[in-house]
Order: structure tokens, then sequence, then C-alpha cells
């Protein structure tokens, strides 16, 4: 669905769909097909001038493009190169010519030469394509498999591949601010809606902030501009949300019956209109001044919390959404400001004790995110020890676990996993030159892998063990007393298909001890299969390899997004994460469930201290007594209940 602005006439939508393409009369509500087009398949549509000709391109599912005039419905000219659907379209000028680019089911994002009649595929996207936008002389393009490209469509070079979504991203759009700034957004499968800056030299695009406020995946974004001020519309499940963002704060325009799929804004009277579709084959229209303020908004990125606990004393490590870190004592409810991560914070944090060398065991924080530091703080103190320069992207690809008396590292790039030992000898040398910078403590562990989505690593008597969930597939890494692992990683026997039919992507791995047995929690879907690791076959190797299904864990409606090991009472648990907004606590000597927790807002990060667990949420922490009482009355009745 687009708007079609004809010069000097009013404003009409054109849409798609299975049966053709529409143009929709908004006085009457008609909606002519648009000749020639009956029959045809479409996924996208785009509407531009071309010599004060008004031209509709169509995607179809065949992976063709149709070029057709609008007023004389005239086929212009069509246009093959993808081998699927063509999910998105736009077109851009450069050096006096129009173009079109195209986003293609098949991972490939087309630019093609409207005069001409040709084009070419450029690749780079693991997954499909779901949108194409142009800003700067930049051509952006977003799909599948989370990230949001870059190119120079003239050289058809990529530049860039940015990741911040958990998840894959639906739409683009530009947007020019009141002050003449040039932004994307982008519709987010993870609920939110990702702003971006684009720079014209040289040619980049910079993330600047997420918007929350959806329940579902944002599945549409348009902007617009009235009386100055900058507005942008987004649709995502049943809803309709219309952000400001000179505040970042949202209004309800509506809430439709169904789910909708698309939005864009057209002129009505000279007033604006946001227009919705979805899968019902219905166009509605949506009064921009009738939007509400809903009770509980969720928009400041300050308020996405992360939570971990803190080693020594009880408190409680916290980093907000704007980067900043704070410890917070949960008796005397004070809170101390510790430290500032560049940039938004949108990972998990670690925290670990560690003893130097002087032999006084001490706290580190380690911040998975844009800032990419390792920091270490005394309650109430103020002195970090980082940056360490670790290059690589934020977000759960990223974990920290005690070893020989220092700390051991892993993180990931899009297609590499990364360790960093820091030895006591190097955090001396910390403590007395923060800036240092320790190059030689980093490597690279694997060659190029497909897409990682997890990183977890476990701690045993005199190793580290790291793995790494890559698409379906799970590698390791074992460390030895130097700090150093094995290079190349050893895929591990693993057959996700074995417990749940059709291989979906890992979401989250953990790994933790259960008595004397390692186990790998693995969630693919709304399950979480725990797998036990072969024991080493000889003490000269610890290596844990070959997992065996030792069970499967069923719970919750939603897909789980996210696995936070825990112990309570001596015993293993482990905290799931849900789409659905709710957290599910596992024993997992008994392989039962606990309770499941329900929050009406998305949750971010699970931690656990002193019979409390504590869930970060995009609207503060929620601290949940878990007493002797109700986890052995839960985890007795659920024993009488199998006995029986």
């Amino acid at each position: 669905m687009c708007a079609v602005r004809w010069p000097g006439r009013p404003e009409t939508i054109a849409s798609v769909g299975g049966h053709g393409g529409r143009v929709w009369n908004l006085d009457t509500g008609q909606s002519p097909l648009v000749h020639g087009t009956a029959g045809e398949v479409a996924r996208s549509v785009c509407a531009y001038l071309d010599d004060g000709r008004m031209r509709l391109a169509m995607g179809l599912a065949d992976g063709r493009i149709l070029i057709r005039d609008l007023e004389s419905g005239a086929h212009l000219r069509t246009l093959s190169g993808h081998r699927g659907m063509v999910n998105g379209l736009c077109t851009f000028t450069a050096g006096g010519r129009t173009f079109l680019a195209s986003a293609g089911h098949d991972g490939t994002v087309g630019v093609w030469d409207l005069a001409a009649g040709h084009g070419e595929l450029l690749t780079g996207h693991r997954y499909e394509v779901n949108a194409v936008c142009a800003t700067s002389g930049l051509l952006v393009s977003a799909g599948g498999d989370g990230t949001v490209r870059t190119w120079d469509p003239s050289a058809g070079a990529e530049l860039q591949v940015l990741r911040r979504h958990q998840g894959p991203i639906n739409d683009l759009c530009t947007v020019t601010t009141a002050d003449g700034r040039e932004l994307v957004a982008s519709a987010g499968g993870d609920e939110t809606v990702g702003l971006w800056e684009a720079h014209a030299d040289p040619s980049r695009l910079d993330f600047l902030r997420s918007l929350f406020g959806h329940t579902f995946a944002v599945r549409g974004v348009c902007s617009f501009t009235r009386d100055g001020d900058t507005f942008l519309a987004s649709a995502g499940g049943d809803t309709v949300l219309l952000w400001d963002l000179a505040t970042n704060r949202y209004r309800e325009v509506g809430r439709d019956d169904g789910h909708i799929w698309s939005v864009c804004h057209v002129d009505v009277d000279g007033r604006p209109v946001l227009a919705s579709g979805g899968p019902d084959g219905t166009i509605r229209l949506w009064d921009v001044d009738a939007a509400t303020d809903p009770p509980d908004q969720e928009t400041l990125p300050a308020e996405q919390l992360a939570v971990a606990h803190w080693p020594s004393g009880k408190a409680l490590a916290i980093g907000r959404g704007d980067g900043k870190l704070a410890l917070w004592s949960p008796d005397t409810s004070t809170v101390t400001y510790i430290g500032q991560v560049d940039g938004v914070l949108d990972g998990r944090l670690g925290t670990v004790t560690c003893q130097p060398r002087d032999g006084a065991r001490r706290d580190y924080l380690c911040v998975a995110g844009q800032g990419r530091l390792v920091l270490r703080y005394g309650f109430g103190g103020k002195k970090a020890v980082g940056p360490v320069a670790l290059s690589g992207i934020g977000g759960r690809n990223g974990a920290v676990t005690e070893f020989r008396g220092g700390m051991l590292l892993s993180y990931a790039d899009e297609h590499h996993v990364f360790s960093v030992y820091l030895n006591p000898v190097d955090l001396d040398l910390l403590e007395q030159d923060p800036e240092i910078q320790l190059d030689n403590n980093r490597h690279r562990l694997s060659d190029e892998l497909f897409d990682i989505n997890a990183i977890c690593n476990v701690g045993g008597p005199g190793f580290v063990q790291v793995f790494a969930a890559s698409g379906t597939q799970i590698t390791s890494w074992t460390g030895y007393p130097d700090g150093m692992l094995d290079q190349g990683g050893e895929l591990l026997e693993y057959s996700p298909a074995g417990s749940i039919g059709v291989p979906r992507t890992i979401s989250d791995l953990a790994a933790l001890w259960v008595g004397e047995s390692l186990v790998l929690a693995v969630t693919q879907g709304p399950r979480i299969d725990l797998w036990v690791a072969e024991r080493p076959r000889s003490p000269l190797s610890p290596n844990y390899r070959n997992l065996t299904l030792d069970g499967t864990l069923n719970g919750g409606a939603g897909d789980i997004k996210s696995l936070h090991p825990f112990t309570a009472d001596d015993r293993p648990m482990l905290a799931a994460v849900g789409a659905d907004r709710v957290v599910q606590i596992w024993d997992l000597n008994a392989r039962t469930g606990v309770m499941s927790i329900p929050f009406p807002h998305r949750v971010r990060s699970v931690c656990f201290d002193d019979g409390t667990l504590y869930v970060g949420l995009s609207a503060g922490v929620v601290a949940v007594r878990l007493s002797p009482e109700v986890l052995h009355s839960r985890r007795d009745a659920e024993e009488r209940r199998a006995r029986r």
C-alpha cells in the first residue's frame, strides 16, 4: 500500500494483494482495478512521477516487477530477475535518472534503471529482504536476518551491515526532521521501531535510538510533517501509533479488529490521515487528530533496564537504556551511579568476581552493548577499569566467566566468535592504567559462521568452555589454564530435529551444572530442550562434547526469547523469558515448573539474589520473592503428581 500524490489532484491510495492492484478514491471509497493486473498476485507497490505522468510499480509473487501508466493503464515494461516474491519497492534519483530499488524474498536487493529497463541484483542479506528506501545518497535495505544494510547504488557496493533489532525487520521509511536531518525508521519484529541518522559525507547510517510502545511485531512505518513538526506512524498487531519525534512520545491512533500489515500517510482535504491495510483486504482510514494518550507509555530508552546480581554485598547492577550504569541496594533503596556506556545499552550485564595479584577479590561489571567496555566498581565506588578494546555487537552475543583469578569474555560479531582472557596480571595493569589497550589478549576462535544467535560460557575445575549457537548448530571451544581456547572450535553432535521435528533457529542457550553433569539448555520456539554433554575422555582435554537429549520443558504459549540460569536453595534453576511477557521458572533437578509470572511490560533481563528474583522490565525493575517454602511446595506438588 502506498499514497499516490497526483499533481494538482486529490491524493489516492494504491494497494496490491492476491487479485492485482487497486487505486482507492478516498471520497467515494471506490477501488477500481489497475488495468491489466487482474489475477496477478502482488506483494509490494510504489507510485512515482515520470515526466509528469503517474507510474505504478508492482512487485509480484513470482519475482517480476510490472511498470504501468496509472492514467491510461498501459503496460510500460516488465523487470525480471528476482527468484521469488518482491517484498518492497522504492524509487530514487541519481545523476538525473530515476531508479527503482526492490527487496527480494530471495535475499537480493535489485537496482533498476527505469529508462534503460535493466538492473542488477545485490547480494549480502542472509535471509529475505523485506524493505528498501533511499536517503542522502544511500540505498538502505533490511530483512529477515535482522540487519540494516547500506549500499552505494552507483557502484553496487555494500557499505555497512548494522545490527540493533533482535529479530527480523519488516519495513523501512525515510524521515526528514524539522531541522533538516535525514533519518531512517525501521519496523522490527522485536516490537520496537529503530531510528537511524543518515550522513552524506562520508555516506553512512548511524543508530540513534529505539522507540518502545508496541506489544506485537511492528509491520509498517511511514512519516509526514504537519505545521513544521515531523511525525512517524508505526503499525503492529492491531494498533497504529503516532510518534512525536521531538519528544519520543507516542499516541494511539486506533485499534483494528484484526492484524495490521502496512500503514501510509495521505492528505484528505488538507489534513493528515493514516491509512492501514491488513490480511482482510480492507483499507481503514484513521483521523490523526483523534489520537489518544495510552495510560502506560513505554517510550524512554532510559527505562529499558538490564539487571545483574552484584557478587559481593546485597546489591543489584542496573544498566539503563541510555547507557547509564548504577548499583542499587534493595535494603536501603539507594542508587549509586557508577558510569556511562557510550551509545545505547541494549544487551545483558555480566558480573564476575576475580582475584588480581594482590590477593584482594574484586567485583567486575562487564557490559555488552555499543560501548563495548569492561568496568570494575566497588559498591559505592566510582573507579573504572576499562575500556578494553573490544569490537563486536552487543545484545546477548557476549558472556563472561571467572577463570583462574581472572576473567574470560566471549563475544561475537556477525560471523565470528572472539575471546578475551584477562589474567590477574592484566587486571593489575588495568588498575594502574585504565586506558591500556590489551589487543594481544583477543583471539578469533571461529572461521566464518552463519549468523551467530547466542553465546554462553561455563567454568569447571581448571577449564572454561564456550558455546555458540549459529542457526540450528552449536559449536564449542575449550579454554585451558593459560586462557587460550581451541582455535576453530568443535561442532557438537546435536540433532534439533530429534526433539522439535522441524529445526528452528536457536533463540538462546545456557550452560550450567546439574549435579556433576554439564547441561546445555537450548530454546527453539516455545520449548526448551535439555542436553547433557558427554564427559571428557581424558583429563588432559577437558572438552565436554556430543550432546544427548535429557528432557524437554514445556509451558508458555509464546516463543522463548532468552534463558537465565541461577541457583536457589542450592538447586539449579532456569528462568525463561517468553515473547508473551511471561517468565517461567524451572527446577532443573526435578525437571518441573515452579511458577509462571506474567508481566505488563517487556522483559529485558532476569537475575536472582538472596531468595529474590529481580526482573528488568521496559518500565522498571520488579522484585519477586521466591521463598524456600514456595519453591518446595510447588516442586513437591509436581513430584507427587508425577508419582501418581
